[in-house]
């Protein structure tokens, strides 16, 4: 028997645990809430809360659900959601390792037929969130390379990227304009100094557009440059909740 320190609801609790046993009953000490106190091995005990039941087919299915219904998810994001929930019932689950481990990995099994399923029902469409996505970050004055990088980093592949990205080059041309308006940069700086177009261009270069772009848009006055912003203010269609 080895007496342990544990904390709760900001209270120092010292209790008789036989290291020898795996885990011991907490709802004396926690107020009624049922759950345990696990021996952590450095002399205190960690409490894991109620264990819970391995996680099913339809547990994994409504937290998929449940997440697409807050946001505008991609594959990538859902399977994180889903590997986070079973993770999160391993740290708790009683047992022998190699038991959590076999279930942990049936578990995972079900992802795949989940994303199928969501799919399916329309739920899921990795090429509809990219392209709501970098239309979102086009209008708001973000880099087609930029734009890529952020797909890239969300988990969605090279074609649906691609595709995503691939509009014509005038949205190029308004999302650097939306940068330079919002830095003051170009046309809507109210100095036209040599130097400072220079410093413009490395400006925008760093935000990604390519060169082309960069000097059509030091070409324009502040009058070219608002009309074509309100052009496109007047015919983009609506956006989507997204993550």
């Amino acid at each position: 028997m080895v007496t342990a320190r544990s904390q709760v609801d900001s209270k120092i609790l010292w209790i008789g645990f036989d290291e020898a046993q795996a885990t011991i009953n907490c709802t004396a000490i926690c107020h009624g809430q049922t759950g345990f106190h696990r021996f952590d091995g450095g002399g205190s005990i960690v409490h894991v809360g109620k264990p819970q039941p391995e996680p099913s087919f339809t547990d994994l299915l409504e937290a998929a659900a449940g997440y697409l219904s807050r946001y505008a998810g991609n594959e990538a994001a859902v399977v994180r959601v889903l590997e986070r929930r079973i993770a999160r019932w391993a740290r708790s689950a009683e047992g022998e390792p190699s038991s959590i481990a076999a279930k942990v990995a049936r578990a995972r099994l079900d992802i795949g037929p989940i994303l199928e399923r969501l799919r399916h029902a329309g739920a899921l469409d990795d090429a509809r969130y990219a392209a709501g996505r970098a239309r979102r970050m086009g209008r708001s004055g973000r880099s087609r390379l930029a734009i890529e990088s952020d797909l890239t980093k969300r988990g969605i592949s090279r074609s649906i990227r691609q595709q995503a990205i691939a509009t014509d080059s005038g949205d190029e041309l308004r999302s650097a304009l939306v940068t330079a308006r919002r830095r003051g940069l170009g046309p809507f700086r109210d100095s036209c100094a040599s130097e400072l177009l220079q410093k413009d261009m490395a400006a925008l270069a760093r935000a990604g557009f390519p060169e082309e772009v960069v000097r059509r848009i030091l070409q324009l006055s502040h009058t070219e440059a608002t009309l074509i912003l309100q052009q496109t203010s007047t015919t983009a269609p609506p956006d989507t909740p997204s993550d």
